[in-house]
């Protein structure tokens, strides 16, 4: 008599069986969640990207400013500082000379700048060597397929809040 070990063909069969079963109950749900996942995502690089900002201005006691551009569906982070165009171009939100491009960030498909308002309605933010911003602060607003939407509120004092709306963004409540 001699000792087998692995798999019979009907066993091996079986396991693909549910395998394909689990795959197609799994990946539609998935597919359904991408939309909601690439929103919270968006928002959480967004409210780094202004963490980052707010330290490099403090760290290098200086302007770093963000453009945030609807039309394109895309923002910019730069110091503003009017470097190779002298100082009469600092601190006029335009990046010119050889000012410093810390980023320029595309939000992913599927994912769409709404809104950004900040201090004068409009959507540029700059924080100075204090870690202030211009202002009395502002928002982000950013929308998926799903109409779900997600936000973010900059204090006066640079404080960054995460918030949400299930309805389109008639009523917001803040992320824990």
């Amino acid at each position: 008599m001699r000792n087998q070990s692995g798999f019979t063909l009907a066993e091996t069969i079986m396991v693909v069986a549910v395998l394909a079963v689990l795959t197609a109950v799994a990946v539609p749900n998935y597919l359904s969640l991408l939309p909601d996942i690439r929103l919270k995502d968006a928002a959480g690089d967004i409210k780094s990207d202004i963490q980052l900002a707010r330290q490099k201005a403090i760290r290098e006691n200086g302007n770093i400013a963000l453009l945030f551009d609807m039309g394109a569906n895309r923002y910019t982070i730069f110091v503003d500082n009017g470097a190779g165009g002298g100082a009469t171009h600092a601190k006029n939100w335009i990046w010119d000379g050889t000012e410093e491009l810390i980023k320029s960030i595309t939000l992913p498909d599927n994912v769409v700048m709404y809104a950004a308002s900040f201090s004068g309605g409009v959507p540029r933010l700059r924080f100075d060597g204090r870690g202030l911003p211009n202002g009395l602060g502002g928002k982000v607003r950013l929308r998926n397929a799903n109409n779900k939407c997600r936000g973010l509120v900059i204090s006066m004092l640079g404080r960054i809040r995460e918030q949400i709306s299930t309805d389109g963004g008639l009523t917001w409540e803040d992320v824990d």
